[in-house]
């Protein structure tokens, strides 16, 4: 497995579109990472291995670093790991 294997096009898409989806989910107060990994799930069995587990990755830390921000926010955390960020941000 190469660098130009994984920076291709087929890996890169899922990745971006999972992270967009991962923003939506740790933004938005009371859905969670498992959530959102438990919905990518499915779609993953379709894709080649390293697109399906790039999409999982992408997803789960993207929704538990933007849960964040509505801790910082809102004094609500996204998602249960945020839940310190609403003492030490606001």
């Amino acid at each position: 497995m190469t660098l130009s294997h994984i920076l291709s096009f087929n890996i890169i898409w899922p990745w971006f579109l999972s992270m967009l989806l991962g923003v939506i989910v740790g933004a938005t107060p009371g859905l969670t990472a498992s959530m959102a990994v438990a919905l990518i799930i499915p779609i993953s069995y379709y894709m080649e291995p390293l697109a399906g587990l790039a999409m999982i990755i992408g997803v789960t830390f993207t929704a538990i670093f933007t849960g964040d921000i509505p801790a910082t926010l809102l004094r609500i955390p996204g998602t249960p790991a945020s839940g310190v960020a609403v003492l030490d941000s606001y």
